[in-house]
């Protein structure tokens, strides 16, 4: 027998815990609870692995975002900020969306939580175009929208 495959008569716990192991290890596992069940559908505590949605859902943005990055240096480099900025709002505006139109796939899925993760990437993005400057607005207003 194969070491990923259980017994047909193992426990359907086990099977839905090794699913999610498995799914874990591939940084998919926001697509296994999403697919498996409403986040609010069951007690959590029998979901032992339940968190890691969120870091595969940043893992998937952390492959994602330097391979945009990459393909926008060659032909957009003078683009990357209205584009990154482009990209927020359509994440936003599509989980503003989401929340009532499909509200499992909104919570658990990439597009409809980018903007969480680019809001980062355009403070990035303005400090390296415009410097860190150590008074003034900026230094103000840029960890309060940071955080």
């Amino acid at each position: 027998m194969h070491p990923l495959r259980l017994a047909p008569d193992a426990p359907d716990q086990l099977k839905e815990f090794s699913g999610s192991a498995i799914s874990t290890l591939l940084f998919a596992s926001n697509f296994w609870f999403w697919s498996e069940d409403s986040y609010w559908a069951g007690p959590s505590e029998l979901k032992p692995l339940l968190h890691t949605w969120t870091l595969a859902l940043e893992e998937q943005f952390y492959i994602l975002c330097p391979l945009l990055l990459m393909a926008l240096w060659r032909g957009a480099r003078d683009r990357i900020l209205p584009i990154l900025i482009v990209l927020f709002v359509a994440s936003l505006a599509l989980s503003q969306y989401g929340s009532t139109a499909f509200s499992d796939a909104n919570f658990f899925l990439l597009p409809t939580r980018a903007w969480e993760l680019l809001a980062g990437a355009i403070l990035a993005r303005i400090e390296l175009s415009y410097g860190r400057n150590a008074s003034g607005t900026w230094a103000e207003i840029l960890p309060i929208l940071a955080s």
